[in-house]
């Protein structure tokens, strides 16, 4: 039997058909699916500008509530804010009785307060003393000349701007209240020290200093001492350092030798201290 194209003809269009229908349901999905996700979007859209608009009305109830109540001053309010005590846990509130009528005037005075406490609080641990540094003291000269009488070591040396004798560090191991009057620095507790000494001498002689250590009951020894000698009439600085066992209660001070002509007590080129290294 053979097959003409007259009997494939119905055939070929009834695929054609289902095919078109096919197409139109894919096409009618996608359309409902598009739609669909529109209208998710315009949804949540629609409700986050709802909250945002919202949100403004009611902020703007409270600050016009807020505005009222300063205005008007009929009840107090709920803002405790710190008072000019010192103590942390005393507040005050805001009331018809405070002078201040602005509450924002009053809240700022406050926070200006409270900064000034912490930059105060801030520069006071900033000046703590360091634990580990090692303690010190020192004199320098008055600016004067010195005398006659070698021993008198009176109104010959000062303390320096930067020694204070109430300062604890100080006073807790050396004494220098008495510098003044005797020239001399205390040692309140026993320890091993650094000792170093320095004095501008003048003319042509044999000329120079020596270190003295004063205990109590005993003679004082001299642990240290530096000599020039010159035929020029000139300025010449000596020095002299050592490190030295102390007792508690000990004094240093400095003693010109007997041949001297003259000496400068310049701040700059004479003066002495002491280093406490370890007890």
């Amino acid at each position: 039997m053979e097959i003409n194209q007259t009997m494939l003809t119905p055939l070929m269009c009834e695929a054609c058909i289902l095919r078109r229908r096919k197409r139109t349901s894919r096409r009618k999905i996608a359309c409902c699916f598009f739609i669909a996700y529109n209208a998710i979007v315009l949804s949540v859209f629609s409700v986050t500008l709802w909250y945002i608009n919202d949100r403004l009305n009611r902020t703007e109830g409270a600050i016009a509530v807020l505005k009222e109540r300063s205005k008007t001053s009929e009840e107090t309010l709920p803002i405790e804010l710190p008072s000019r005590t010192t103590k942390p846990d005393v507040v005050e509130k805001l009331s018809p009785d405070n002078p201040t009528d602005n509450w924002t005037e009053t809240l700022s005075m406050n926070v200006n307060r409270m900064l000034r406490r912490k930059r105060a609080s801030s520069r006071r641990r900033g000046k703590k003393r360091c634990k580990n540094c090692l303690p010190v003291v020192q004199i320098e000269g008055a600016g004067g000349f010195g005398k006659q009488d070698k021993s008198d070591l009176s109104d010959l040396w000062v303390t320096p701007s930067w020694v204070n004798p109430k300062d604890k560090q100080i006073a807790k191991y050396f004494d220098v209240g008495s510098v003044t009057g005797k020239g001399k620095i205390k040692v309140k507790q026993e320890g091993l020290y650094f000792v170093y000494a320095q004095m501008n001498l003048i003319g042509p002689s044999i000329k120079g200093f020596d270190v003295f250590v004063e205990e109590d009951n005993y003679a004082p020894e001299c642990i240290t001492s530096c000599k020039r000698n010159s035929n020029q009439d000139q300025n010449e600085n000596c020095f002299t350092m050592k490190v030295v066992r102390l007792k508690s209660n000990s004094s240093v001070y400095i003693q010109e030798m007997e041949t001297n002509s003259r000496s400068h007590y310049l701040k700059k080129s004479s003066y002495f201290g002491l280093v406490k290294i370890s007890s």
